[in-house]
């Protein structure tokens, strides 16, 4: 299975032939079935019609199908309704593990913080390049947030020079939930004190044009604080 970016193109001509429908919420809609990156099935719908770039992320062994209603019966939508393009970028936790052979290995540099760390290089979830830095030799459980499409890099400096780890790791875990401070303030509704309200968001898997997101509302009552999920 791969995990598949879709650009997805709605007709004006199958938005106006959905129609006749007992169930009128089916008329002038063009869904679209397929089956996400972690094997669940989704059934969207449009009813404006345009390109909608990069879209969705499916997986492209079972197919992505565009469709509509029409008195009552199934048709297939404009096959170019649904194209498959790159692979899609996944935000993934990462295990660190840091050898103390590769810390001992750190030395002769010029710049003495490049002596005893090992870094690991990566892309974070916002797209830009990131660099940890250990000292310590173990295992860091998600320790990072990483796209999956990059390379996550254990490295280290000997004498000026730079090299791969041989022997410390980074290791695909699940997807990342990454948190975001959208708005802070009283809480809406209630009294301008005593409490603060905190808004944010989750992203657990980002794609060009949109995040899916943990949508679960979880309220935490503590003598000054107010905390709200989107």
């Amino acid at each position: 299975m791969a995990c598949k970016y879709y650009d997805i193109t709605i007709s004006a001509i199958d938005l106006a032939d959905a129609t006749g429908n007992t169930d009128t919420s089916l008329n002038n809609k063009v869904f679209v079935s397929y089956t996400d990156c972690g094997g669940t099935a989704q059934n969207i719908f449009f009813d404006t019609a345009g390109t909608y770039v990069n879209y969705l992320c499916a997986d492209n062994t079972i197919g992505v199908v565009g469709n509509y209603y029409q008195n009552n019966d199934l048709a297939l939508a404009d096959p170019g309704t649904t194209i498959e393009q790159g692979n899609c970028v996944i935000c993934k936790y990462y295990d660190i593990t840091i050898s103390q052979i590769d810390i001992d290995s750190a030395t002769g540099n010029t710049n003495p913080s490049e002596n005893n760390v090992v870094f690991v290089d990566y892309t974070d979830c916002d797209g830009n390049g990131a660099q940890s830095v250990f000292n310590i030799a173990g295992t860091y459980i998600n320790e990072i947030c990483a796209y999956n499409t990059g390379l996550v890099i254990p490295n280290f400096y000997q004498n000026d020079s730079n090299y791969p780890t041989l022997n410390s790791t980074a290791t695909e875990q699940g997807n990342c939930c990454l948190c975001y401070s959208l708005s802070s303030g009283p809480p809406p509704g209630g009294p301008s004190f005593g409490y603060t309200f905190f808004q944010y968001i989750c992203k657990l898997s980002c794609f060009a044009s949109m995040c899916f997101v943990d949508n679960n509302i979880i309220e935490l009552f503590e003598p000054t604080f107010f905390f709200y999920v989107l």
